[in-house]
C-alpha cells in the first residue's frame, strides 16, 4: 500500500478499520475539524486500502454511506434543538446581526434552493453579495 497515514487508524485492519473510517467521517461531516483526516483523504484511504484488498469494497462503500446519513439525521436533530439559541449568541459576539438577519431572509425566501446554490457557489462569504451604493 502507498504510504499513507491516518494517525489513530494506522495498524487496523477489517472491520475496526472500517468503523475507524465511517467515525472519522462521521465527525468531520458534523462540522468538527480534522487537520489529520479531512473528509477527501479519508474517502481517499478508503479507496486505498479496498484496491489493496484489505477491505470489502461494497461493505466499506454502504457503511460510509450509513455514517454519512447518520450525520445527517443526527445534525438536523441536534441542530433543530439547539442550534438557533446557539446561533444567536455567536451572532451578538460576532456583531454581525445585520449580515445573519439578510442570509436568513434570503434563506427563507429562496428555501431548498438557496441552500443548494450557496453549497456549489465557490469562493468567500459575502463575495456574490450585490453592491450597495455608499
Amino acid at each position: 500500500m502507498i504510504g499513507l497515514s491516518i494517525g489513530p487508524l494506522d495498524g487496523l485492519s477489517g472491520a475496526a478499520l472500517v468503523a475507524g473510517l465511517c467515525l472519522l467521517l462521521f465527525v468531520e461531516e458534523l462540522g468538527v475539524p480534522l487537520p489529520f483526516a479531512p473528509g477527501d483523504v479519508v474517502l481517499i484511504a478508503c479507496g486505498l486500502t479496498a484496491a489493496a484488498d484489505h477491505l470489502n469494497a461494497p461493505i466499506t462503500l454502504l457503511a460510509l454511506n450509513a455514517s454519512v446519513v447518520a450525520r445527517a439525521l443526527v445534525g438536523r436533530e441536534f441542530f433543530a434543538r439547539v442550534g438557533e439559541p446557539i446561533a444567536q449568541r455567536l451572532v451578538d459576539l460576532l456583531r454581525i446581526r445585520a449580515a445573519f438577519n439578510r442570509l436568513v431572509g434570503a434563506l427563507s425566501r429562496m428555501g431548498w434552493l438557496g441552500v443548494l446554490v450557496g453549497r456549489f457557489t465557490p469562493g468567500p462569504p459575502g463575495a456574490y453579495e450585490p453592491r450597495r451604493p455608499a
